[in-house]
């Protein structure tokens, strides 16, 4: 059954340094300075049995809208966003993440001998066996030289090596996209090389929503460790630059591929 978007969760209540808001707590965990600036994760805790969604989360995913304009010194924020695993949702798949997940971030001060104030305001949407969709707001204040706690450093770390790597198309390595082929004006077949024993190895489009119809469609896997996925784009999709990941045994990569626009159809 399809999963259905009920109205907003109650508002949010501190619990113990988080924000929790339904079946979710989150929070900005810091991460402390190096030469490229400040590190932070963006924490989240959901309760056993409910998933939140990846940045291109499929047709039926609510994909999370972060919005930092309430920070003050803040020059930019990278948000790394770590492999996310395949759902079922009914007729339609999607990508997220259950449990506890991290989002590593990267953050540029204006001027960097001064504190950033961040303030997120974030829009996403949480499912069990319905959705819901939820806003919550959380800050923290940085300050330049601040360090950060073993444990904090080692489970930021711990996120970051699962957000994929960047590759190349055609690349030698074991884990590898070697190919992406237009198959027909409306499908395109993308194949991953991993190691022949390597389990779970999937596909994920980050950035693919306004040409992809749905998430890459596994078409199986040879002897060679091979494994073909067939994506469906949209009729008269415009092109789009995209980022094929790659997903397998823990490890993850990212190649970026140029869609071309496919022709109308008679």
């Amino acid at each position: 059954m399809a999963t259905l978007f009920l109205g907003y969760a109650p508002l949010a209540q501190a619990d113990e340094g988080w924000v929790r808001e339904g079946a979710v707590r989150m929070r900005i965990l810091p991460g402390g300075g190096d030469g490229d600036g400040l590190k932070a994760g963006l924490e989240i805790a959901l309760d056993p049995g409910w998933k939140t969604y990846w940045v291109s989360p499929g047709p039926l995913g609510l994909a999370p809208r972060l919005d930092w304009s309430g920070s003050t010194n803040l020059a930019n924020v990278d948000v790394l966003w770590p492999a996310p695993q395949r759902f079922s949702d009914g007729d339609a798949q999607s990508a997220g993440y259950v449990g506890q997940v991290i989002l590593p971030l990267k953050i540029r001060a204006e001027d960097p001998v001064k504190p950033v104030d961040l303030a997120l305001k974030l829009d996403a949407g949480i499912c069990s066996t319905q959705c819901v969709p939820i806003q919550i707001r959380l800050s923290l204040s940085l300050m330049p030289g601040q360090g950060a706690d073993a444990l904090a450093l080692a489970r930021l770390d711990g996120f970051r090596a699962r957000v994929p790597a960047p590759s190349a198309l055609g690349s030698s390595a074991l884990l590898a996209i070697i190919s992406a082929v237009r198959a027909a004006p409306e499908t395109a077949e993308v194949t991953v090389r991993a190691p022949a024993d390597t389990q779970n190895v999937d596909l994920f489009v980050e950035g693919g929503d306004e040409v992809l119809v749905g998430l890459p469609v596994p078409m199986g896997a040879g002897d060679d460790g091979t494994h073909v996925f067939r994506l469906k784009l949209r009729r008269n999709a415009p092109a789009a630059e995209v980022r094929l990941v790659a997903v397998a045994g823990g490890k993850a990569i990212a190649v970026p591929l140029a869609l071309d626009g496919n022709p109308a159809t008679p």
